[in-house]
């Protein structure tokens, strides 16, 4: 692989859903090449939208580092410029590549990105982890990280995973490069199809039947910790919203997932 270049990527966003109109508020591409010293670019964006109080929460970003950023039409030919001539590599690839395809649309330019290398979908596909969101993977790989859900940190923890991963298929499993290869078009999804982009606890939960303890953000600002059994993705307006079964209330309750600020699976429903 010594003569491929890669742009590994992680994107911190207002929201979750780059259909219903949340924008890139943070940006990380680390450049690598063999055994080239790798280079990186980083920038905060300015959204020109609030923050959802969830990720605002998660990524600790807060409108006042935003006040001052570039706009992402601003730094939009240097984010071309380091994805040129490069596979594009992320964790949960399709949420990264859905929300750089949205803000290229919005200018008229086409992303350049033909093929992916989704870390999400080679831990699920040849492993066994606990859990497999980044934070998780990285563990049980023992790798550090320890800056969570900014751009920069999680986009250079992703290019280790990476490392990581290749090497132990390609020498130990005889997986082939191709293998780890998606074209970047099947991973566009069309308008409303929302489940493969989603944070990869909520998409695991709803695939695999899981107990989730959420923290919600309720409309007076108080944080209520659910557990809950998660049935559905249901779009209202410009707003995205999961149906579940509530075990607090006893009863079928819908939370906005801009108002959830943390997940964490609990253990395989009873129904299941």
């Amino acid at each position: 692989m010594s003569d491929v270049a890669f742009a590994v990527v992680d994107v911190e966003t207002t929201g979750l859903s780059s259909a219903f109109g949340d924008r890139v508020c943070e940006v990380a591409i680390v450049r690598v090449q063999g055994e080239e010293q790798p280079t990186s670019f980083t920038s905060l964006v300015n959204p020109g939208r609030p923050l959802s109080p969830g990720a605002a929460a998660v990524n600790g970003i807060t409108p006042e580092m935003l006040a001052t950023a570039p706009t992402f039409s601003d730094i939009a030919a240097e984010v071309s410029r380091q994805l040129e001539d490069c596979l594009f590599v992320a964790h949960n690839a399709p949420f990264d590549l859905g929300f750089l395809a949205a803000e290229f649309q919005r200018l008229g330019t086409p992303l350049p990105v033909t093929h992916v290398i989704d870390t999400l979908a080679l831990a699920r596909r040849y492993y066994a982890f606990a859990r497999n969101n980044l934070g998780a993977v990285a563990e049980a790989l023992h790798i550090p990280y320890l800056q969570r859900h900014r751009a920069l940190q999680d986009a250079e923890v992703t290019w280790r995973v990476f490392s990581t991963m290749s090497r132990d298929l390609i020498e130990t499993r005889r997986a082939t490069f191709a293998d780890f290869l998606t074209p970047a078009a099947a991973l566009l999804q069309p308008v409303g199809d929302e489940v493969a982009s989603l944070p990869p606890l909520l998409s695991e939960a709803l695939t695999n039947h899981l107990s989730l303890e959420i923290h919600y953000v309720t409309q007076t600002q108080v944080v209520s910790i659910r557990r809950v059994d998660p049935l559905a993705i249901v779009p209202n307006r410009d707003t995205l919203y999961l149906r579940a079964y509530c075990h607090l209330r006893r009863d079928e309750r819908t939370f906005r997932l801009d108002r959830i600020t943390q997940m964490r699976i609990v253990k395989a429903r009873a129904d299941s």
